[in-house]
């Protein structure tokens, strides 16, 4: 058994104290957002290991059957096939897009071959592999997967008539299907930063205006909205 060193992600939506009081440490002065503990290239954990300091990816490369056993090996290579990662949200985080296997090794070797590096803010895909994800909650957490059914949809663009974001509501309701969330997710993305926030404000005061309908409109009124500055396809494991 090996103790771990391990590497901490300082993204905007970090917390300043969650992962530094799990680790016994002071409170941080910058957002504290992931604890990595694996082998991934861009941040891969340390152990000791004959006497000096090395990167666990390392060691894996060169003691796979020992580190990961036979069968591991055989069918996911010299690395250790999962990540795992301590998050502590302060604040929303951004939008999450994970790319199926295929995708992620298309997108891999063509910024590869772009030149793009790999630590570039710019660079979309880090490494090669799809993202399956399994989150075990801590504490209180919401996290939002996937979109609503089609018959659930006629109440969210109803929230956005009439608004900044009437031009990308469907004109009947016969129109809202899977098409229809696809172009109202692109014409949100493609908005400026003003244009973003002013819609998001006026579909929070729908909310707060409709809050006895109870369910999601009833959160968002009561602020939990997640506006998102950012989005990013990432494969990060």
């Amino acid at each position: 058994m090996f103790s771990l060193e391990n590497r901490v992600q300082e993204y905007a939506w970090g917390s300043r104290d969650a992962i530094a009081t799990l680790l016994g440490q002071r409170p941080s002065d910058k957002p504290q957002a992931e604890l990595w503990m694996g082998a991934h290239p861009a941040a891969s954990s340390c152990i000791e290991l004959d006497g000096g300091r090395e990167r666990l990816i390392d060691a894996i490369s060169r003691h796979a059957d020992a580190f990961l056993g036979g069968p591991a090996r055989d069918r996911f290579g010299a690395r250790l096939p999962f990540l795992l990662k301590v998050l502590a949200a302060d604040q929303p985080l951004s939008l999450q897009a994970h790319p199926d296997e295929a995708q992620a090794r298309r997108g891999f070797d063509a910024e590869n071959a772009a030149g793009v590096p790999i630590d570039a803010p710019e660079r979309t895909y880090r490494d090669p592999h799809h993202k399956p994800e399994l989150i075990c909650a801590l504490t209180p957490f919401d996290a939002l997967c996937g979109f609503r059914p089609a018959t659930a949809l006629p109440e969210v663009f109803e929230l956005l008539a009439g608004g900044p974001g009437d031009a990308l509501v469907p004109r009947s309701a016969d129109a809202i299907d899977a098409a229809a969330v696809a172009r109202l997710v692109q014409g949100l993305l493609a908005l400026e930063p003003a244009a973003r926030r002013e819609l998001v404000s006026s579909v929070v005061e729908a909310c707060r205006a409709r809050a006895q309908a109870g369910g999601w409109l009833a959160r968002a009124a009561a602020g939990r909205s997640a506006c998102t500055s950012s989005t990013r396809a990432t494969s990060a494991s």
